[in-house]
């Protein structure tokens, strides 16, 4: 890790830009909170990464066209096949797009993650391939999943299937 904990000066400074006047005692506490956290960052940083199998193979999908998703639903298709056996076998599974599948893009709602595209499966998703689910594409979520009603999507807003005028609501 590159980046250092701020010393003592930075730390007043950084205080008083805000219009925070610390007095010694305030600064030791938050010289030790912060020296803590960058304790941990350093061991986070220093720690192996394990990046598990994707076991099940997979195409990357694309985006669906409007007359293919005509209630805002598929923020992404894509065709997962799971374990032919198993509790779920044969079931069909959309994911929220707030849940990593390996090599299928993800925008978590918003325009952050524009071009994202995980090199893993969160584990919920290879669980259910596990269980002989088949995962068919990403579901739209809002801006960031921020809302209850799926209003603020950059893409378009999800519509309700059974009334389009009406919100679906969230999750």
């Amino acid at each position: 890790m590159s980046a250092r904990a701020p010393d003592s000066g930075e730390i007043l400074e950084l205080a008083e830009s805000l219009g925070i006047r610390l007095g010694a005692e305030e600064l030791d506490t938050y010289e030790g909170m912060i020296s803590g956290a960058y304790r941990i960052l350093r061991w986070m940083d220093a720690q192996e990464e394990v990046v598990p199998p994707v076991k099940y193979p997979r195409a990357r999908g694309y985006r669906p066209s409007r007359g293919e998703n005509p209630y805002n639903a598929w923020f992404w298709r894509t065709d997962i096949r799971g374990c032919p056996e198993g509790p779920l076998a044969g079931k069909r599974a959309g994911i929220k797009d707030t849940v990593c599948v390996a090599g299928v893009p993800m925008i978590n709602g918003g325009r952050l993650l524009e071009g994202f595209v995980p090199d893993i499966d969160a584990t919920v998703v290879t669980r259910l391939l596990d269980a002989g689910a088949d995962i068919l594409g990403k579901t739209t979520v809002n801006d960031g999943a921020g809302d209850s009603i799926e209003t603020n999507s950059p893409r378009a807003t999800v519509r309700n299937p059974r009334k389009p005028t009406h919100a679906p609501g969230g999750s």
